[in-house]
């Protein structure tokens, strides 16, 4: 028996399977193989090598094989095989769950794979064992997603495994499940990327392409994204398994950053980025992560790079700022802000890091006006309520202040 609380060990430079066995054999590669029967001797399917032919020993291909010839006792020894025995070899979402195994449990990583093969056996039994038409298999996906519980929701960027505990999937998350459905079924779902999201792409019997997202047909004309930025494939584009690798990659990045693990979140975001320079969402969240770290000229380089490859990444242009305000560079600070809120209006911290700048530089009136505007979007806008009592006070105005000082008071603020 095992430990299933114990959780892994995950190399990011790995192919997941040979990862796994890595861990469970740390003398694989130099033994050639395993011995899997306890016999004393690594022999017949035991041995790895060139396995697919190709020439080239330890290529996943190579690994595949080796799974797939010793899936039985590898599922015996190894807890990872057995949490996804009951899924293809080939299987994508194994590469997603292998990269969240050294966060989550192995209760929670066996949940989450029985969740997933759950669903493949009820979409099985609601349209049959035979493959049926990809849009009506993609569209059916999500409705058997929804019959087992799942919410649908907007990105969270939060971990496969946690968001299929809680029965909530974002775009994200919900696509490489209904993706896992349609690898054991053979229908071939590929990721797309749109500006703040995520959705997939199949082809039809003819081979006409369509978007399934959250489970309702879309034409690329349904996303508001740049003529420019769809001509260079940074948005709407097909993406291969490699492009893929970087969601997943960035997934992993973004659970590790709010566990306060930033260091190895920084090292997915690199990989990500070295597998797809032009991913502006892990640019930009890899300037987060160095923000956080106190590498406040690396992390604006980041969001530099973001902004060069997607100038209406609205969040790239707020980290930004926050950074440039914490340099003393408060005019860069306040145009990046502006820039914002030129692409999002309702962008609620956009105004009142406005505010925050406006007051540094003595604009008191117009700081005035921009918490004013962050309160009318967000009424329990806390730091906004606080700032604004400060400005008040400082021009005079008592009555004002003491009125919001108020309602500062009712949001239990310090001030």
């Amino acid at each position: 028996m095992y430990d299933r609380e114990i959780k892994m060990t995950v190399s990011i430079d790995k192919f997941w399977i040979e990862g796994v066995l890595t861990e469970a054999f740390p003398r694989f590669l130099e033994a050639g193989g395993a011995d899997l029967d306890k016999n004393g001797k690594i022999e017949g399917r035991e041995v790895f090598g060139d396995l697919d032919g190709d020439g080239t020993v330890g290529d996943p291909d190579d690994y595949k094989k080796y799974l797939a010839q010793n899936r039985a006792p590898l599922s015996t020894a190894v807890p990872f095989f057995k949490y996804g025995e009951r899924l293809v070899v080939e299987n994508r979402v194994h590469r997603a769950l292998y990269l969240l195994s050294d966060i989550h449990s192995g209760t929670d990583m066996a949940s989450a794979y029985t969740f997933i093969a759950d669903l493949v056996e009820a979409v099985g039994k609601g349209i049959g064992e035979e493959k049926g038409s990809a849009i009506g298999e993609a569209h059916f996906y999500y409705t058997v997603m929804r019959r087992a519980g799942i919410v649908f929701m907007d990105q969270e960027d939060s971990s496969l495994v946690a968001n299929i505990k809680e029965r909530r999937l974002d775009c994200d998350t919900s696509s490489f499940v209904a993706m896992a459905i349609g690898d054991e079924r053979g229908v071939e779902l590929r990721g797309v990327r749109s500006l703040r999201h995520f959705f997939l792409r199949g082809r039809d019997e003819e081979g006409a392409a369509f978007n399934i997202d959250f489970g309702k047909l879309k034409t690329d004309t349904d996303y508001r994204v740049e003529p420019e930025l769809v001509e260079k494939k940074i948005y709407l584009a097909t993406l291969d398994d490699r492009q893929l690798e970087t969601n997943f990659l960035t997934n992993r990045g973004a659970v590790l950053k709010k566990l306060g693990r930033d260091e190895e979140a920084l090292a997915a975001y690199d990989k990500a980025i070295a597998i797809d320079p032009n991913y502006a969402y892990a640019h930009n969240n890899r300037g987060n992560v160095l923000e956080k770290l106190g590498r406040d000229q690396e992390a604006l380089a980041s969001f530099d790079k973001a902004l060069a490859i997607d100038l209406n990444e609205a969040f790239a242009h707020y980290n930004r700022g926050v950074v440039l305000c914490k340099l003393g560079r408060y005019e860069e600070a306040l145009a990046s802000f502006d820039k914002v809120i030129a692409i999002d209006p309702n962008y609620a911290d956009a105004h009142y890091n406005r505010g925050a700048v406006l007051k540094k530089l003595g604009r008191d009136e117009e700081a005035l006006a921009s918490y004013d505007r962050a309160i009318a979007i967000d009424p329990n806008h806390a730091f906004a309520h606080n700032n604004r009592v400060r400005v008040l006070f400082k021009l005079g105005r008592y009555k004002e202040a003491l009125k919001a000082f108020a309602r500062a008071s009712q949001l239990k603020l310090g001030l």
